[in-house]
């Protein structure tokens, strides 16, 4: 028998995964570089806006009415409670999101329940967009988002709508 002299061209000597076999532009993980800053992007683009929205709850004080802290942003009052006396669907969605960003769930759930709802997902979604702006994988993609998903929201939204209804009529 002859031995096996290691070459160059013996695909043996060379480990799996070497940088030999990637092609250039490669990184490690096999995906090309280009794919991966595409996929941070998209993480960035979930993260800031996500943050943001939180940090502008954080610098609001709630109004005690529990509907207008939006006027401290200089956009005008719920036009729609002023013409008709009723919530519109949103009223008191920006004083829940600073209150549960102030820690006062219980204050938040009673102002409108879709606020609570809408600063979790937006924690949730903030970190997912981190997780893949660091790591460069596809982590929302495996998130899956399918219709039912924008059901659940709208019903959400309209569930809370509906809970503050009930919530004035027994005032």
């Amino acid at each position: 028998m002859i031995p096996l002299k290691a070459s160059p061209m013996n695909c043996e000597s060379i480990p799996m995964g070497a940088p030999q076999d990637r092609q250039a532009g490669e990184t490690p993980s096999g995906r090309a570089d280009g794919a991966s800053a595409t996929l941070r992007v998209i993480g960035a683009a979930i993260l800031v806006p996500c943050f943001a929205i939180l940090a502008v709850g954080a610098a609001l004080t709630p109004d005690a009415r529990g509907y207008g802290t939006h006027e401290q942003l200089g956009l005008p009052a719920c036009g729609f409670l002023a013409r008709t006396g009723w919530p519109c669907p949103s009223c008191g969605l920006t004083t829940s999101v600073t209150n549960t960003v102030h820690g006062h769930i219980v204050t938040a759930f009673w102002v409108q329940p879709f606020g609570v709802v809408l600063c979790a997902a937006l924690a949730l979604f903030g970190v997912v967009g981190l997780a893949q702006l660091v790591s460069g994988k596809d982590i929302v993609g495996k998130l899956r988002p399918a219709i039912w998903w924008v059901w659940l929201v709208i019903g959400t939204f309209l569930a809370g709508w509906g809970f503050e209804l009930a919530r004035r009529m027994s005032m």
